[in-house]
């Protein structure tokens, strides 16, 4: 359980992740590591960056969640702590009146 929490499940979920925003995001997108706790239910993600380097129009360096031991037996999502450090989001508008993301 160890083993698999710790090291095999966030190395999985990171390649799963970058592929997904390769796949669905029309401009670069990555994230670069995460981290998760599986006896604590911690999930730790960090540096998700969303748009070209240097202009990237979301991301974080870090997104911490704590689930809540409930979400286990109930099959809902419940989070005890939510923490978000140093955001970053541009959003325009083109003259179509389109989004940018």
């Amino acid at each position: 359980y160890s083993l698999l929490g710790f090291l095999i499940l966030p190395g999985v979920a990171l390649r799963i992740a970058n592929q997904q925003l390769a796949q669905y995001a029309t401009v670069p997108a990555h994230l670069q590591r995460i981290e998760l706790n599986p006896f604590s239910l911690e999930l730790t993600l960090w540096g998700l960056q969303i748009g070209e380097p240097g202009k990237e129009q979301v991301g974080f360096e870090r997104l911490y969640a704590n689930l809540a031991l409930d979400s286990v037996w109930n099959g809902a999502v419940h989070l005890t702590a939510v923490e978000l450090d140093k955001p970053r989001s541009e959003v325009l508008f083109a003259k179509g009146g389109q989004l940018n993301l």
